[in-house]
């Protein structure tokens, strides 16, 4: 196995990205794109990562989660949540792209498997899967306001009401 050694290299160049001075029109399209897919994919894998440590660790049992949190600076706390969710998720295949709020909330239904594969074949957002999961518990969950739509009698678009057309540019009365 490969040593991993801590760097510091991705955490500058992110921070660079960052400044508001940062000339961006040095990266071709397709590099910003590229990018955009490498700060997608590492969102939400250091709470992955840091779970799967502290399990693989055994800290939790052995009582050297405090060690862990003081040598890398996150709480003991945080660092529980990541092992449980982790625990829970063991051995189930989930999307790469879904977000970490989305698989704690997986994580502490009593069949995260089953959610995992309802949001495969069902392609659900974040949005979705907390809310379904508030439904499945009996929770309440706010019903939002409807929103009235209005078709552009010169060209039939729908829109939310309006005075113009998004579409046309013509008034609607």
């Amino acid at each position: 196995m490969a040593m991993i050694v801590k760097s510091d290299f991705s955490v500058t160049v992110f921070r660079e990205l960052i400044k508001p001075d940062f000339d961006w029109s040095k990266f071709t399209k397709q590099q910003l794109l590229d990018l955009a897919a490498e700060a997608v994919f590492i969102r939400d894998i250091p709470q992955r990562v840091l779970g799967k440590i502290v399990n693989a660790l055994g800290t939790e049992e052995h009582g050297a989660i405090d060690a862990i949190s003081k040598e890398i600076g996150v709480s003991r706390n945080t660092l529980r949540i990541y092992a449980y969710v982790e625990r829970k998720l063991e051995g189930i295949e989930v999307p790469e792209d879904i977000n970490w709020w989305s698989l704690r909330a997986i994580a502490a239904t009593d069949d995260p498997k089953a959610w995992a594969q309802r949001v495969i074949d069902e392609g659900l957002s974040a949005a979705e899967v907390k809310r379904l999961i508030k439904i499945d518990r009996g929770e309440e969950v706010p019903v939002k306001h409807k929103i009235k739509l209005v078709t552009c009698p010169s060209c039939s678009f729908s829109q939310e009401q309006h005075l113009t057309c998004e579409n046309c540019h013509k008034e609607i009365e």
